[in-house]
């Protein structure tokens, strides 16, 4: 597990059904939902080098009938067998950034790096998506067979699903993609918030990616502006308005907010277009107006009509969401019987 809160409740629900069967390993950005987790009966081990390896942790692996990723684990390529299933709940609805084969970056590595890569992809038995466009990009990204799909939903949807939003929300909220660069990402946070501040009358939230931390002293914030952590169903909910840039949080505030709008802030657009690449077709959506300077924000913040882009952003939350219908974990955890029954 590296991403907290992904799973939609199914490692509840698995550690119910399979008890002492279930091991969670956990990176360290997870460690306090780990142990929430582990407090309800979840057995839990740290996702670390020096225990895989120092204290045969990766036996585990060796030795699981079925596992469940959601990112890339090189560790899949020292332990993965023709018996086991290896069932990747990618942590995002939907992408507007490029990855694997697609991204620039894995372009300029080296060709022992690319084999490598596509190992672990290959051990992939199944990739569950939420909608046939995903699939798409899924199969370009990884270069995989169009059987591994697993059109099921994704589990952490049901949520969303279930406590959608009709737009009773007031709050704006803010919520940039994950960049490797804090500084630059420091940058372009301090230019948005100097735009929210000249909207008083106006609430924002702040939610960065969940790998990344930013506190209220670590920037001057307006009276109107604050930082939270919550769980997305709960921000999304107070939200009436959606900012992002390149961010898969998209996909899932359409499907939890019907009837609530986007506006992208995408300052480095040309910047990101070339490293790590931008989905071609995406902002050919239009879902929203594209805003790369504050001044473009501000503008937009000032004059900006949902009821221009309505229609679109249905046929967006429809499109990207076919698969997502509140029963996803349902539908998975069914097909996990199913392999587990085959020992």
């Amino acid at each position: 597990m590296s991403f907290a809160n992904n799973d939609g409740e199914l490692i509840e629900t698995l550690s119910k059904e399979y008890k002492e069967e279930l091991v969670l390993f956990y990176t360290m950005n997870t460690y306090e939902y780990a142990k929430k987790l582990e407090k309800k009966g979840v057995r839990i081990y740290p996702y670390r080098k020096s225990f895989l390896l120092l204290f045969n942790g990766i036996s585990f692996f060796k030795n699981a009938k079925i596992i469940l990723v959601d990112n890339y684990f090189p560790e899949l390529v020292l332990s993965k067998k023709a018996t086991q299933y290896v069932i990747q709940l990618w942590h995002a609805n939907g992408a507007i950034k490029k990855f694997g084969w697609e991204a620039s970056d894995t372009q300029q590595r080296s060709l022992s790096d690319q084999r490598r890569f596509q190992k672990v992809y290959d051990s992939f038995t199944n990739v569950v998506v939420g909608s046939d466009e995903m699939a798409k990009i899924v199969l370009r990204s990884y270069r995989l067979n169009p059987q591994v799909i697993l059109p099921l939903g994704i589990p952490r949807t049901d949520t969303l699903i279930n406590n959608t939003n009709k737009n009773s929300g007031t709050t704006i909220l803010y919520m940039p993609t994950f960049r490797s660069d804090w500084k630059s990402l420091k940058e372009i946070i301090d230019q948005a918030i100097s735009v929210f501040g000249k909207f008083p009358e106006k609430n924002f939230l702040i939610r960065l990616h969940p790998t990344l931390k930013l506190k209220s002293s670590d920037v001057r914030l307006p009276n109107n502006v604050k930082i939270t952590f919550d769980f997305l169903s709960n921000v999304f909910s107070q939200s009436c308005l959606l900012i992002t840039d390149y961010s898969g949080v998209v996909f899932d505030y359409v499907l939890h907010n019907k009837q609530a709008s986007v506006i992208f802030y995408c300052p480095d657009f040309v910047r990101y277009q070339e490293n790590p690449g931008i989905q071609s077709q995406f902002f050919l959506e239009k879902i929203g107006p594209k805003t790369e300077t504050i001044e473009e924000l501000e503008q937009v913040l000032k004059s900006f009509d949902a009821t221009v882009y309505q229609d679109r952003y249905t046929l967006f939350a429809a499109k990207w969401n076919k698969y997502n219908d509140g029963k996803a974990q349902e539908r998975l955890l069914s097909y996990i019987k199913v392999l587990d029954q085959k020992r």
